[in-house]
């Protein structure tokens, strides 16, 4: 998760709504979310994939829980979006420093 000033830094940069603004800070993602406002609320993934299909471009964001000191394995979550708008999301409640639930879009 990022920090709280570098959200506040990305929201007033972008002009993002009101709406908005609450779900990053909280740091709760909905379907439908701009995809760069996930990315905000939730920071840089690991890794992103990108695939093009009849229904528009489709992105697979890839996070990973922080290695603790006693090694072993380290959840994965995955966050989707098609046409830059947040669809889904799994796992994310395997990783303890994210917060994030299903909040429906508008």
């Amino acid at each position: 998760m990022i920090l709280n000033r570098e959200k506040v830094r990305y929201i007033r940069k972008n002009d993002v709504s009101a709406k908005d603004s609450s779900h990053i800070m909280e740091g709760e993602l909905y379907r439908g979310m701009p995809v760069q406002h996930a990315i905000a609320t939730l920071g840089e993934p690991l890794k992103t994939d990108t695939s093009s299909w009849k229904d528009g471009t489709q992105l697979k964001l890839t996070y990973r829980a922080r290695p603790s000191s006693s090694g072993g394995y380290m959840p994965r979550a995955n966050v989707y979006a098609t046409n830059d708008n947040v669809t889904r999301w799994e796992n994310l409640d395997k990783i303890p420093r994210f917060d994030a639930y299903y909040r429906p879009g508008n």
